[in-house]
């Protein structure tokens, strides 16, 4: 038999261990302390029972760490369902109540993978006539021909309620209140673009950004701007001559490319499997450092600007824009932390999208009269008689009742919008009643 371990100053572990470990191997009978005497030395028998003891504890902690990791595991999962299938189910029984049904959607991606093989249809199919609209957004017009009217997708996790009756849209445009406002998802998705500038800004921030905005659009200020335009606009005229002349008095023009000086979409407009996601604009693909670059670099020549104004601003009475958007970035309800990007966020929404909307309307314009040759001759000898071989003011403009009040313009702008579609907000009445809202995100339901 071997004797109980009692001198334990010698063995790796703690006395009060060895002294019970001996007591419940004796448990096991005679048998083994005599086989374990004839084989291991008195050290070596607490050697063993340190490393049975040490054996144990790390199972008890692995067994704690795997029942943590698929806690946090369950959690994950259930947090995925709900995001990307219950909560987004839950939208669509509401309406479903309603009569409004579209197409069912896919776990993850929603209707994304259906958009990209729509698109990828279409592009076979010759276009004919002027449904712009069905070519751009084939998607839609095919969901709204099986579907009707009013009808509900996905993107991702988000719900989106289209809405083409003319009833509800005129009731969505009559809205006035603050809460119909502008989907939050825009912000994150045109986030580098736009910041939180007018264009995708909501309630008390978007009152105030207007306030500071609108009055820069006011007509006595646009009449002042109507010299700029016109010497701006003089180079791309003398472009055009030029190269007409160089190709025999006739040239095929892409009006658009000279339109534009700058494309903001060109980034935005790459079609992906992941659009919708929540989460992927924060991975670091090609494309997202792509934008992150373009946004430091954007705000950091915006800032350059405003640096040299400050510095001029003394010195200089000139008032416009830039100096609006400085004098109110002072206001109280403009925190410190937030003024420059209060003035960086409202220049790149005046300059991207005013920019794009005022070019596409352009353009969109001098096709229509190109498509049809009697008014674009009304309208020329209208120019030749009120402006003669003079640029044009603001008092001949408003002479001119042909060009701009007969429906050129404004049926261009009817026919043509400049965007592509309005996506106001709002929370879901108590009542559950869709009626009124044409662009909600799942959170609010």
């Amino acid at each position: 038999m071997v004797p109980p371990v009692t001198d334990t100053s010698h063995l790796p572990i703690s006395l009060p261990l060895l002294r019970t470990q001996p007591t419940s191997s004796q448990q096991h009978g005679g048998l083994w302390n005599s086989v374990l005497g004839t084989v291991l030395s008195e050290e070596e028998i607490g050697v063993v029972w340190c490393g049975m003891s040490c054996t144990r504890w790390v199972v008890r902690e692995m067994g704690f760490a795997w029942i943590c990791s698929l806690g946090f595991l369950g959690a994950a999962l259930c947090s995925v369902y709900e995001v990307f299938w219950a909560r987004p189910e839950r939208v669509r029984a509401k309406l479903r109540q309603q009569g409004i049904r579209g197409p069912p959607r896919t776990l993850l991606v929603g209707n994304t993978l259906d958009v990209k093989r729509i698109q990828e249809e279409e592009k076979l199919r010759k276009v004919n006539g002027h449904d712009y609209a069905a070519v751009l957004l084939p998607f839609l017009d095919r969901w709204r021909k099986e579907y009707g009217s009013i009808f509900v997708c996905s993107m991702g996790s988000l719900e989106i309620l289209y809405v083409c009756d003319v009833g509800m849209v005129r009731e969505i445009n009559q809205c006035k209140s603050l809460d119909l406002g502008r989907p939050t998802y825009l912000q994150a998705l045109f986030g580098p673009l736009f910041g939180r500038g007018i264009v995708s800004s909501n309630g008390s921030t978007w009152v105030h950004q207007r306030k500071v905005i609108a009055r820069e659009f006011f007509m006595d200020k646009v009449k002042g701007m109507v010299e700029l335009m016109v010497e701006a606009t003089k180079p791309v005229l003398e472009s055009w001559e030029t190269r007409v002349q160089c190709e025999g008095n006739t040239a095929e023009i892409t009006v658009d490319h000279d339109l534009k000086s700058l494309s903001a979409d060109v980034a935005l407009s790459k079609n992906t499997v992941f659009l919708g996601i929540p989460g992927m604009r924060y991975i670091p693909t090609s494309n997202n450092r792509e934008i992150w670059r373009l946004e430091r670099e954007s705000r950091a020549l915006i800032l350059k600007i405003v640096k040299k104004r400050q510095e001029k601003q003394e010195s200089s009475s000139e008032k416009d824009l830039l100096q609006s958007l400085l004098e109110s970035s002072g206001d109280s309800c403009i925190g410190p932390d937030t003024r420059e990007d209060f003035i960086v966020d409202n220049c790149k929404n005046i300059y991207f999208a005013g920019q794009e909307t005022t070019a596409t309307s352009a353009a969109w314009c001098l096709m229509l009269l190109a498509s049809h040759p009697e008014w674009q001759a009304r309208a020329c000898d209208e120019v030749v008689e009120i402006c003669g071989n003079q640029s044009p003011t603001a008092d001949m403009l408003s002479k001119m009742k042909t060009l701009i009040f007969s429906c050129r313009l404004l049926q261009s702008w009817r026919r043509r919008a400049s965007s592509a579609s309005a996506t106001p907000t709002s929370r879901l009445p108590a009542n559950g009643q869709a009626v009124g809202l044409q662009t909600r995100e799942c959170g609010d339901w």
